[in-house]
């Protein structure tokens, strides 16, 4: 299950409305390398974001689609909790996709950003 809350708003998904798993998370990580003369390195990071790619593949409902277009016009900060852990995002403009597959059935599909 995974839980949603944006501009007080909250939404927690249940067994028919619950993304598919594995959810992709990718990280962006900012570093740098600082070397001296002779040549020892040092390494540090500035920030490691994530990037979480939801997907409902053959949804019975179209409530993510609802809430998720919700998210985004909404303009603000979305929290996402799942089991992997706690992230503060925004929706990616343009990411959400919902197509009809089949009666009553969707492939609705979404990214966030860490911020």
């Amino acid at each position: 299950m995974v839980r949603f809350q944006w501009n007080g708003s909250t939404w927690t998904t249940d067994a028919n409305t619950a993304p598919s798993y594995p959810i992709d998370l990718r990280t962006d990580t900012e570093a740098q390398i600082q070397r001296n003369f002779s040549g020892t390195a040092r390494e540090s990071y500035r920030w490691a974001k994530a990037t979480i790619g939801l997907r409902w593949d053959d949804a019975g409902t179209i409530a993510p689609q609802v809430y998720i277009k919700n998210m985004i016009t909404s303009n603000g900060t979305v929290n996402i909790a799942y089991e992997d852990g706690t992230y503060n995002c925004r929706p990616v403009p343009g990411s959400l996709s919902c197509a009809t597959t089949g009666y009553y059935i969707y492939q609705i599909s979404a990214t966030f950003t860490e911020i």
